[in-house]
């Protein structure tokens, strides 16, 4: 994860394998790269909601504003509602 420090905010921009730890979104791969199956938080979902999954993260950025003392989201919210929660509560 890249820390960039500014005068009221702290960013970070999250890489993909550290959202995918952060939702408890697990997945295995066939040799050809496509999903062979997938758990959120130890349940089983379909491939194609993994897939929707992903998609949906891509581009996702998370900060937290010093001066707010909030973390923010710049993405789709609806999928990282739940990566947001649990970012809060780590800290």
């Amino acid at each position: 994860m890249l820390v960039y420090s500014y005068p009221h905010s702290l960013v970070r921009f999250t890489n993909e394998s550290e959202l995918l730890e952060l939702i408890e979104l697990d997945l295995n791969h066939y040799g050809t790269g496509n999903i062979r199956s997938a758990t959120l938080e130890g349940e089983s979902i379909s491939n194609s909601g993994a897939k929707r999954i992903l998609n949906r993260l891509c581009g996702i950025k998370f900060w937290f504003d010093l001066e707010e003392g909030q973390f923010h989201v710049n993405g789709d919210e609806s999928v990282v509602e739940l990566a947001l929660k649990k970012l809060q509560a780590a800290i």
